[in-house]
């Protein structure tokens, strides 16, 4: 039987990867004009409202981050503290990142497909 904290996690990597994946091919489409900024602009938006109620709701932490401990305390496991990407990097992959290194990378996913849209958009 799978733990619930590992569902959440398989959830969590899932989004984050599909959502990396997104900002990488919707950059690219629009670079060869197969897709308007304008979509692109919309589908960002609608992203992060969503991500910004979350962000309201559980004040700044990641709602996956805050189910995957929550469960890892009742299955009386160890729960971690701060960003999952900054805890799985190292898990998994042995690369220590400096402190909000996340922000920086959500920061850098969402970057690449709104300026490249706007960019579209305005030239």
């Amino acid at each position: 039987m799978v733990l619930r904290s590992r569902w959440c996690l398989i959830a969590h990597t899932t989004t984050f990867c599909l959502f990396v994946f997104a900002s990488l091919v919707s950059s690219y489409l629009m670079l060869t004009h197969k897709l308007t900024g304008q979509v692109v602009l919309i589908a960002i938006g609608v992203v992060a409202l969503v991500a910004s109620v979350f962000w309201i709701r559980y004040k700044g932490d990641c709602p996956f981050t805050v189910w995957e401990n929550s469960h890892r305390i009742n299955e009386g496991t160890p729960s971690y503290e701060g960003s999952c990407i900054i805890q799985y990097a190292k898990k998994w992959f042995g690369i220590e990142l400096p402190r909000n290194a996340d922000n920086y990378i959500i920061g850098i996913v969402f970057a690449l497909p709104t300026v490249l849209a706007m960019a579209k958009e305005l030239l």
